[in-house]
């Protein structure tokens, strides 16, 4: 039996309890000096004791906060809790998004060539959380579409860093302050972030709350509420008056009494007792710069430079981290980066440079790095880069060029990362958009064994009307029914050089049969490495190749090379697809200029068709990621035999 009387009690409390919590709860809200306080409106009949147990409040808490209210109790006097004292679990406490700390929701334009899983590696957020935000996306995505990736959710305490969508009337400084971090620790985060493109609709990466924060002791005035007295309103007293005779803010007289325009005769009002003292206390230490525009472009020049430029004698020190230092195309790439650096010498810079053998343990190339300490880094593996030279990247905010992997997305994590060819899906989706534009009302005419590993040919054929589009073989290519004042885009499957040469000759044999014909020829990359065997059958057809270089060994440029590369090694450059040595040439004369004119900032190196066999226009997939080349070539053998390189890019 007395189980259950104890029993019977327990769930009365939890009840009471409730109720209590359910009770407040309802009560309106005002805040003071950043706290949060529960006002009550005495009613007749009221005691202290009652309302406190009516209300689940600590008697003693509400006696100290409200003095002057002893009973009997005014009738319209105001009493004052705090909510943090109160029971946080009660669903009832009213919240609004800004209180309960909500996330705003994060979409991303998508770009030509980007993929459900770019994506999810460049946001860090899994593949199918982005097909169950985009049910559509699971079969497939499209430049321009907006992929929503979070919704509106409550922020979780965590220390990893989150996104987020910058709003109207952001500035850096606003959203480094609401999110206990510095302007410099967003900046370093978010390498493509300026004072000139921090907009409404970007998304931004926020480092871990914390980041880039300083504290330092100080002597500060420390406001606390001491409590509230109860005062009666005299005639033709005003919010002013009453504020300087009881020495209290006039905002905070308002915030403690809510609901009152003015106060009237007789009237019972609340007034906050305030005490402002003096302590030391450790404060965060600000960055005065961060609250102007000026400041904030001075600190991101802080950040981004690592070459001075006011500086009498600028040096820029580059490091090539050789992936097979004997391999033909490592030697030839150092000899094409020497032939480069020969050319600058009477460039008003220095340059320091060093080859790093990459074949040893990465703990001994790292010790040469660190000692060096590059501000511009290379690497010449072709397949798999490796991921502690990655992250010395990151760390030392060295810029490091991906001369050769096409298939590394390290450029997706990575910030200083420079992903100099153009990785396969923009390739092909550049390509194939290129053509679907300028050949859109053409009749697309798909010669030789259909390749379904063929992604531009499988891209364009999604582009076109599929009434437009005929597969035929290439002996077909002899009876195909060309029309007088037709146009023809014929696209070429086959890949070895016999079958190429034959599709060729029928191409060729059509345009002379019926001249009246637009017939032009496209033909798949590997094309290009019969650029001078199968020359004049190019060139008979006005044959064009996508490429993502090409080097025309007989332009005015190339001849110089070649000469000064001669001059210097006592050999002609190697040939290869790519022209390795040219490889390394461009890779000098584009970067070393662009670094030591910027300072190091990459964001503001301008791109260059200057080049002697890859075009450069560099940008960024998102605010946090590297840098990414998209450009690539048409690649045109004309009848006058000539060679024109048209570069796509949509960027």
């Amino acid at each position: 039996m007395m189980k259950h009387i104890r029993l019977l009690s327990a769930l009365t409390i939890v009840l009471t309890c409730s109720l209590a919590a359910f009770s407040a709860g309802k009560l309106p809200v005002v805040e003071i000096l950043g706290e949060k306080y529960y006002v009550y409106e005495i009613k007749k009949g009221d005691s202290l004791f009652g309302i406190a147990r009516d209300n689940g409040w600590d008697d003693a808490e509400l006696r100290r906060l409200n003095p002057t209210a002893t009973n009997p109790l005014k009738k319209g006097a105001r009493l004052y809790y705090p909510v943090s004292v109160s029971d946080k679990g009660s669903a009832s406490i009213p919240t609004d998004p800004e209180s309960a700390g909500l996330l705003n929701p994060i979409s991303h334009k998508v770009k030509t060539g980007e993929t459900v899983y770019s994506i999810s590696r460049m946001y860090g957020i899994p593949v199918e959380t982005i097909y169950k935000l985009n049910p559509g996306s699971r079969q497939g995505i499209k430049a321009g579409e907006d992929l929503l990736l979070r919704r509106e959710e409550l922020k979780q305490k965590s220390t990893a860093p989150g996104f987020y969508a910058v709003k109207k009337g952001d500035t850096l400084y606003k959203v480094a302050r609401e999110n206990g971090v510095t302007v410099a620790a967003i900046l370093k985060e978010n390498p493509g972030v300026s004072e000139l493109n921090f907009q409404a609709g970007s998304v931004i990466k926020l480092p871990p709350a914390g980041t880039g924060i300083t504290m330092t002791r100080d002597t500060v005035e420390q406001s606390t509420l001491k409590g509230f007295d109860v005062y009666k309103v005299g005639r033709n007293e005003s919010w002013e008056g009453i504020a300087r005779n009881n020495d209290v803010e006039v905002k905070d007289l308002k915030e403690a009494n809510p609901g009152m325009d003015r106060p009237k005769n007789n009237q019972l009002i609340s007034i906050p007792r305030i005490e402002t003292t003096e302590v030391e206390k450790e404060v965060v230490k600000e960055d005065p710069r961060e609250k102007t525009s000026e400041g904030v472009q001075d600190i991101y020049e802080d950040v981004h430079r690592i070459v001075d430029t006011d500086a009498d004698e600028q040096t820029v020190k580059v490091a090539v981290v050789l992936d097979e230092p004997a391999s033909k195309k490592d030697m030839e790439f150092t000899r094409g980066f020497l032939t480069a650096i020969d050319a600058l010498k009477r460039s008003p810079y220095k340059i320091d440079f060093k080859v790093i053998e990459g074949t040893r343990l990465s703990t001994a190339v790292l010790e040469d790095l660190k000692a060096f300490k590059p501000s511009l880094l290379f690497t010449t593996s072709d397949k798999n880069v490796p991921a502690w030279l990655a992250d010395y990247s990151t760390q030392a905010q060295v810029p490091f060029v991906n001369t050769f992997d096409i298939r590394s997305e390290a450029y997706t994590d990575n910030p200083y990362m420079i992903q100099l060819l153009s990785p396969s899906n923009y390739f092909n989706e550049e390509i194939a958009a290129y053509i679907g534009d300028r050949y859109k009302d053409w009749r697309l005419v798909f010669v030789g064994q259909p390749d379904s590993s063929d992604q531009i040919a499988e891209t364009m054929r999604t582009l076109w009307n599929p009434a437009a589009i005929d597969n035929i073989s290439v002996e077909e290519l002899e009876g195909y029914p060309f029309r007088d004042n037709g146009k023809y885009l014929l696209y070429g499957y086959p890949v070895k050089k016999s079958e190429v040469e034959a599709m060729l000759k029928g191409a060729s044999d059509a345009i002379f049969r019926v001249p009246l014909a637009d017939i032009d020829v496209l033909g798949r990359p590997n094309w290009i490495q019969y650029d001078e065997s199968l020359a004049d059958q190019l060139k008979n057809v006005d044959a064009m190749i996508p490429s993502r270089f090409y080097f025309d060994r007989h332009s005015s440029e190339a001849v110089a090379f070649q000469n000064a590369y001669r001059a210097m090694f006592d050999r002609a450059p190697m040939k290869s697809f790519p022209v390795y040595s040219a490889m390394g040439y461009d890779a000098a004369s584009y970067f070393i200029p662009a670094i030591a004119s910027t300072g190091g900032d990459i964001n503001a190196m301008r791109g260059s068709e200057k080049t002697l066999q890859i075009p450069v226009r560099l940008f960024r997939p998102s605010n946090w990621t590297g840098l990414l080349n998209p450009a690539v070539y048409i690649v045109r053998f004309t009848p006058l035999g000539s060679i024109e390189k048209t570069v796509v890019s949509n960027e």
